[in-house]
Parts: C-alpha cells; structure tokens; sequence
C-alpha cells in the first residue's frame, strides 16, 4: 500500500497539518496539505500544480482531481440597468445582476430634469426582492415632475451567506 506524506495544491501560500485516523500509526500518519503559489520555484519547475508526494519523494500527479483556476468573477461587478423608458407619470425600466452572487433589495436612483425647475431624485425597488446571478428584475417608479428621467445609480445588498 502506498503511504503519502504531503498533498500540495498551487493555490496561496498556506501551510496546514491535516491529521489522519490514529489506525495508520508511526510518521507518515501525519499529512500535510501543501499550497504554493503559482509563482514558485514549484510550479516553475514543471511540477504539477497539484500533487501528492510520497513517503519515498515521489510525485502523483493530481491535477485531474483540482480545479486549476478560479472560478471568474466580474472585474466590476454590478447590477446593471438594461433599459428604461418614461411612461406618462411613471419610469420603467429592467435591471440584470451582473455580480456573481444573489443580491436583494436593489434600488434604482433616478433624478427627473426639466429646463425650468431643480432636478427631482427619486428611487424605486426592483422586483423580484432577490435577484440570482444572470437574473433580470423589473422597477417602476412615480415621475413627480415632467422632464427628461436620468438614472443616477442602482444600490443592492449582497446576500447573507453567499
């Protein structure tokens, strides 16, 4: 039976003894869970950036079994307004989540300008109240004034545990 003493994974740079079952007595009982950074001298070398290395020093590639990148997430994530239009006294409009996580009660801010009064902010709430990844929410909000409808900026909250 072949007995490994380290597992290393080129993901940081973190060091963490990983006990096993006290079944498997003596020094090799004790794995420990190796992360180099992708920049090392390891990954350099053309070793695999994710192997298991054996009491005898050798390498078992395991880059079959590791995810080899991280998952991509938007440079800048946001929810984003597709499109909107005013609708006699109403503005209505379509949001995506663009953020790569679930984000609840997104707001859009809206400001209404006509060339004889102050601009009127305003917001309204996109619905769904939750919006997953990739989803699309609607809003509908009150115009108190005639003029030209700006969307000014869109808030949200992230998700608890996401």
């Amino acid at each position: 039976m072949q007995k490994f003493s380290y597992l290393a994974i080129a993901a940081g740079l973190t060091l963490m003894p990983l006990e096993t079952p006290a079944a498997l007595p003596g020094p090799s009982s004790q794995l420990t869970l190796l992360a180099a950074s992708q920049n090392s001298m390891i990954a350099d070398a053309g070793t695999p950036l994710c192997y298991m290395q054996t009491t005898n020093q050798g390498l078992v590639d395991l880059s079959h079994l590791c995810q080899r990148s991280a998952p991509t997430t938007p440079s800048n994530p946001q929810v984003v307004v597709l499109g909107f239009e005013r609708s006699g006294d109403r503005v209505v409009g379509q949001v995506r989540n663009d953020t790569g996580k679930p984000v609840r009660f997104a707001i859009v801010n809206y400001a209404v300008a006509a060339p004889t009064t102050d601009a009127a902010a305003s917001f309204t709430y996109v619905t769904p109240e939750t919006l997953q990844p990739g989803q699309t929410g609607n809003f509908e909000g009150t115009l108190s004034q005639p003029g030209t409808v700006t969307v000014t900026s869109v808030e949200w909250e992230a998700e608890p545990n996401s």
